[in-house]
């Protein structure tokens, strides 16, 4: 070995039994994640978030404005095959006069679902579903639109907070699976093109009803 090399094992020797000056800090578990300005109106944050990733916002006032909604927007995309497979939403659709087919026989000519959420995160504009929502998985990944219809109680600030909330919806255990949905489906992989709808949907709405009079 050259008297260099040895001179210099013997330095970095030297340095590492000396104490460092400059410690690494011991991390601060307690700190909060998110530096940004108070959050006065989580609906807000969830429908800025949601719509700059490429989603698509409605707001209706209380649950009984879902039904004419429901059938405005069904008429205005001009919509034949909605595929729909939760209870709840098909006793809606129903009472709107609004036709959609309940089992996997034409999943393939469906132009829509429609399926309920889990929760909704307002710091990524995401929303949350589960293997345990009418449709599974099936209904959030081969129509070409996804409607998601939601609640504002639903809203959670973060995604630690809507695991909590889905543990006090699921006592027994969470679903197999749980999936967030973050805009609608994209990939830019070929040449740096972005592609619409390239592993799922190409448009992703949420009609979230405000129930918050209905609280309490």
């Amino acid at each position: 070995m050259s008297s260099a090399r040895e001179e210099i094992l013997a330095r970095i020797r030297a340095a590492l039994q000396k104490p460092d000056e400059y410690p690494v800090a011991e991390p601060n578990w307690e700190a909060v994640l998110y530096n940004e300005p108070e959050v006065t109106d989580w609906v807000i944050r969830f429908a800025e978030v949601f719509e700059s990733r490429g989603g698509k916002f409605h707001f209706v006032e209380e649950p009984a404005a879902f039904l004419p909604f429901a059938r405005a927007f069904a008429k205005e995309n001009g919509w034949q095959h909605i595929a729909c497979y939760d209870a709840t939403i098909q006793t809606w659709l129903k009472e709107a006069g609004v036709a959609y087919d309940a089992t996997d026989k034409h999943l393939h000519d469906a132009q829509v679902s429609f399926t309920l959420a889990e929760a909704l995160v307002a710091r990524t504009g995401s929303v949350l579903t589960s293997s345990a929502l009418g449709g599974g998985r099936r209904l959030t990944i081969y129509p070409p639109v996804h409607v998601v219809v939601a609640f504002a109680s639903q809203i959670v600030p973060d995604i630690g907070e809507g695991l909590a909330y889905l543990q006090q919806l699921h006592p027994d255990g969470l679903p197999s699976l749980l999936t967030l949905v973050t805009g609608p489906s994209r990939t830019a992989d070929i040449e740096k093109t972005l592609v619409l709808g390239a592993h799922g949907p190409k448009e992703l709405h949420v009609v979230l009803i405000d129930d918050s009079v209905h609280q309490g």
